[in-house]
């Protein structure tokens, strides 16, 4: 449906309001899903202060496990920093603030291994009441960022 009007010899075709109403519908409602489903995020993801993510469940399984990979995967871009005192200190401090999870450098570069070693412990409560306690040994990685050695109960 057009409206025409002659201006100097030109037809020119008005469309309807209720037609670029429709259109924006259909453009709206696909986006508007689109970021309400883009913005959703996993209960056990806690961003931490360092803007990292720390999947506090799969630290828990890896931890239970005794699965550094696993840890490594739960704890991601944290790891990417550089090892140093200041930031195991830090990544304690960021496990315990994200997860029920209390995390302490316990000491850093303390393992006489080559390259030294440090150790941070880590306890929390299974789901059956009882109290659990790891140690994480860490070290640089060939990068100098922070590398999971192993996991012990």
């Amino acid at each position: 449906m057009c409206a025409y009007k002659m201006t100097s010899g030109t037809t020119v075709c008005l469309q309807p309001l209720s037609y670029k109403k429709s259109f924006m519908k259909y453009l709206l409602i696909p986006f508007a899903l689109f970021m309400v489903i883009s913005c959703q995020k996993g209960v056990a993801d806690i961003t931490t202060p360092q803007t990292g993510i720390i999947n506090c469940d799969l630290l828990k399984q890896g931890l239970t496990g005794n699965d550094a990979a696993m840890i490594s995967k739960a704890l991601g871009k944290l790891l990417n920093e550089q090892y140093s005192n200041e930031n195991l200190t830090q990544l304690a401090a960021d496990i315990s603030a994200g997860c029920d999870i209390t995390a302490s450098l316990e000491c850093f570069d303390c393992i006489k291994t080559n390259p030294p070693q440090s150790a941070i412990q880590l306890s929390f409560m299974l789901d059956n009441g009882s109290n659990a306690t790891y140690v994480l040994d860490l070290m640089p990685a060939t990068d100098n960022t922070i590398k999971i050695v192993s996991v012990e109960q």
